[in-house]
């Protein structure tokens, strides 16, 4: 099974349709683990809706990113800059994840924050997320996903399925994007690394110098995901 479209998959974005639909229209392996992903994700939160169970907004949120700014705090390998700037992006990470919240939250609203963690890291959004940062989210990724099975013991095992099957989906939409630019993005694009235009799309830009500065530049970077890294805490 070939990955999947990735100029198909932002095509369908771009005219309205919602990432599942997007997905389907990528086909390969993109599409079929959005299907796995949005089929667990139902289940998991159909299980935890049936709980009245809150968390402390202080306890999942607050205190592990007070801890991570202690850590910054007492890092000497960074610069007094380095921890300013650190600190200035907790503090915006905390303000955007509270924002409209109560002292507690459901299970479910716990989960959509944790999943709204695990696709900031990934994908960045219009604030980038440093290395020296990194270890915050990962934290509080880690927090809310304990809490959240600790009060729903009997939806764990499907949460951390679930948290297994967002790290795989993260990677194979890093690998399409990846493709997409070793094998050109024109009309040539056909199935990934096997249609012959693609490849002499591909060879270009490793010959000539701007189509492949332009490519080292579309590059997407691969940095470990907090849904990845939290599942070995």
């Amino acid at each position: 099974m070939s990955t999947g479209d990735w100029e198909a998959y932002k095509d369908a974005l771009r005219a309205g349709q919602s990432p599942d639909q997007a997905a389907q229209a990528a086909g390969g392996r993109f599409a079929a683990i959005y299907n796995k992903v949005s089929s667990l994700s139902d289940r998991v939160n159909n299980n935890l809706a049936q709980s009245n169970a809150t968390l402390p907004v202080a306890d999942i949120i607050d205190k592990p990113l007070d801890d991570a700014v202690i850590g910054i705090i007492g890092n000497r390998a960074m610069t007094a800059m380095e921890k300013d700037a650190a600190i200035n992006q907790i503090g915006a990470l905390q303000s955007s994840l509270k924002q409209g919240l109560g002292d507690d939250v459901s299970l479910v609203e716990a989960q959509k924050i944790k999943q709204q963690i695990g696709d900031r890291v990934n994908w960045g959004g219009a604030t980038a997320v440093t290395d020296e940062v990194k270890p915050a989210y990962k934290q509080v990724y880690g927090a809310i996903k304990n809490a959240i099975n600790d009060a729903a013991p009997d939806t764990a095992s499907l949460n951390e399925r679930l948290t297994n099957l967002m790290a795989a989906k993260n990677d194979v939409e890093t690998l399409a994007r990846a493709e997409e630019v070793g094998r050109g993005a024109g009309v040539a694009r056909g199935v990934i690394g096997k249609s012959i235009p693609g490849m002499i799309e591909a060879t270009a830009g490793r010959t000539l110098p701007a189509a492949s500065a332009a490519a080292r530049a579309a590059r997407p970077v691969i940095g470990g995901l907090v849904t990845a890294v939290a599942e070995k805490q």
